[in-house]
């Protein structure tokens, strides 16, 4: 996994790494702390921080880039290393980072946070319509920032969706999702299906017709054709149920 900051600015007012914790230093003790130099803190450690978080595991790369602060800001020295914290457990992408000194003039504030996380994700490659069927050559994997996506997190694995149908029309290059996918149709409503029924450990086939539509374990009012009795019943197949 690659994982890096976007930076726009110097880090000159950066000098060490301590456990878990970064902190500004200069050879001559700095009177303040410029805009510049939080921003360019709060991206290292906020990076730092998401090496140990589920949210950027296994991921392509990862960008993290701070807002501008206004140039003229300046904060009193740190006489202890400055703090930074974000709440990254959420998965957001954007977060507030804190910034916090402790002495000898203690001091906070809050710098706004982008976070970006690529995977390779399923993408249609050409426009797929409402109920049609999904083959392999209808999806590709490209790399996504999926922090961006809207909905139900991407898919990443064809099988996934080879053989489903699309539950409505989805565009060249759409992020898919199991919200956009569904089982196809198995049973309509008037089809003759066979209902495998157990009682007493004997199971017995029956002749029915089919009252709703359903698709692969969803339930369906059936008919018994030879009684007239309804049962509801299990989709197990193409023509096929079994009676609950």
């Amino acid at each position: 996994m690659t994982m890096y900051a976007r930076l726009h600015r110097p880090l000159y007012a950066l000098a060490c790494v301590l456990p878990g914790l970064w902190t500004l230093a200069a050879r001559a003790e700095p009177a303040t702390v410029d805009a510049r130099a939080i921003v360019a803190l709060v991206e290292h450690s906020v990076l730092a921080q998401l090496r140990d978080e589920p949210l950027a595991r296994g991921a392509a790369r990862v960008e993290v880039e701070a807002g501008a602060l206004d140039t003229r800001l300046s904060m009193a020295a740190c006489g202890q290393p400055i703090r930074v914290a974000a709440d990254l457990s959420r998965q957001q992408a954007r977060v507030n980072a804190r910034v916090s000194c402790s002495a000898p003039s203690p001091w906070n504030l809050y710098v706004p946070v982008e976070i970006r996380v690529f995977r390779p994700v399923l993408v249609a490659t050409r426009e797929l319509r409402r109920g049609e069927a999904i083959g392999t050559d209808d999806v590709a994997l490209e790399e996504r920032n999926v922090l961006a996506a809207v909905g139900a997190p991407p898919l990443a694995q064809a099988a996934d969706v080879v053989g489903l149908h699309a539950r409505r029309t989805i565009t060249p290059g759409t992020l898919l999702s199991a919200g956009l996918v569904e089982l196809p149709v198995l049973v309509r409503r008037g089809d003759r299906l066979g209902v495998s029924a157990r009682s007493g450990g004997i199971t017995v086939q029956i002749n029915g017709e089919a009252l709703g539509t359903a698709r692969l374990g969803e339930r369906v009012r059936v008919r018994n054709l030879q009684s007239g009795r309804v049962i509801d019943a299990v989709v197990t197949g193409s023509g096929s149920a079994e009676a609950i």
